[in-house]
């Protein structure tokens, strides 16, 4: 990709917040409080990265104010935040289930407006409002998984689960980011916030995903496989998987959840279609490469809920022949 100086997309006229959880003036009361827990609060669950505090906590609180794409975004966000601090709270729990399934109901209606509002972007897109673009399609990612794991939550029994289709969806999504990255040539600064982008660093000998790489490297499930066109496919999925593990070791950003982002992204079109056609041998691969980590990047309101329920899923679709296989 080529380089380029980056330039702070923040429009000049808007004021940062005069104190610390501050919306700004010009917004209905309810958005003004949900982007005030945005400042606060909801911001933190993706901002484990050195150096982008500013960028989630005040970039997004001051473009939220002028672009109603980023605006939804950060409040579809911050309603699933609450919906889940709602669930998980130990008192009145009646009342706080009322209030976990109204958040909800608000932040669906936010992403659907969001989602709206992110056709009309990227159409206009251009180099100049290319950061722009981009930050908003890393918020409907983010938002997406906010909402698969919420929905997973909030099902009712015997309501039939959208988690493996939604996740599905966050793949596709996940390319879209990197796709504008590429195509609008996004270079933020000092390559700090380009998580979906594999590091030029040589991969190290050892390094803490080394228990990672053993287990990958151990799977033969796809010995079982007798088409071969689809074990070549998904044999090409799997050695990207490791290669992207290996040269995650590197990153101080949760290096296996960003391998399972840089893997979403760049896996092939071919698997993607046999993930779309449920696939046996690629729901099993799925199940691995979606859920690379195992640490702190799982405990996120973010992420809550999705390798059990999505792994749940799969060994229902996949049957006996291959549930032995998917990732626990």
């Amino acid at each position: 990709m080529q380089s380029q100086s980056w330039k702070p997309v923040t429009p000049p006229q808007i004021a940062l917040p005069k104190e610390p959880g501050t919306a700004p003036d010009g917004l209905a009361a309810q958005d003004r409080e949900l982007l005030d827990h945005w400042h606060r609060v909801a911001f933190k669950a993706i901002s484990h990265q050195r150096g982008l505090e500013g960028l989630w906590q005040y970039q997004v609180t001051h473009l939220a104010v002028q672009h109603p794409v980023i605006l939804n975004l950060a409040l579809s966000i911050s309603s699933f935040e609450q919906a889940l601090t709602a669930h998980r709270s130990p008192t009145d729990v009646q009342a706080q289930r009322r209030r976990r399934d109204l958040c909800a109901a608000r932040g669906f209606r936010y992403s659907r407006k969001a989602v709206g509002l992110m056709r009309g972007t990227v159409a206009a897109a251009n180099r100049q409002n290319a950061p722009l673009c981009h930050l908003a399609s890393i918020l409907l990612m983010i938002s997406s998984y906010a909402e698969g794991g919420l929905k997973e939550l909030i099902r009712s029994q015997g309501e039939p689960s959208s988690i493996l289709d939604d996740l599905v969806v966050n793949c596709r999504l996940t390319r879209g980011v990197r796709t504008i990255a590429d195509t609008l040539d996004v270079v933020w600064p000092n390559r700090a916030e380009r998580i979906l982008f594999v590091t030029e660093v040589d991969a190290p000998d050892h390094g803490p995903l080394d228990p990672l790489l053993a287990r990958l490297e151990a799977l033969t499930f796809l010995e079982e496989e007798g088409n071969g066109k689809v074990r070549r496919v998904c044999q090409a999925a799997l050695d990207l998987m490791t290669w992207l593990v290996r040269k995650a070791q590197t990153s101080e950003w949760w290096p296996a959840h960003r391998a399972s982002l840089q893997w979403a992204a760049l896996v092939s079109e071919d698997f993607l279609r046999l993930l779309e056609a449920r696939e046996p041998a690629a729901l099993v691969l799925l199940s691995y490469g979606c859920f690379l980590a195992d640490d702190d990047s799982g405990h996120t309101f973010i992420m809550t809920g999705w390798k059990e329920a999505v792994c749940a899923e799969i060994r229902d679709r996949v049957g006996p022949k291959w549930a032995w296989a998917v990732s626990s």
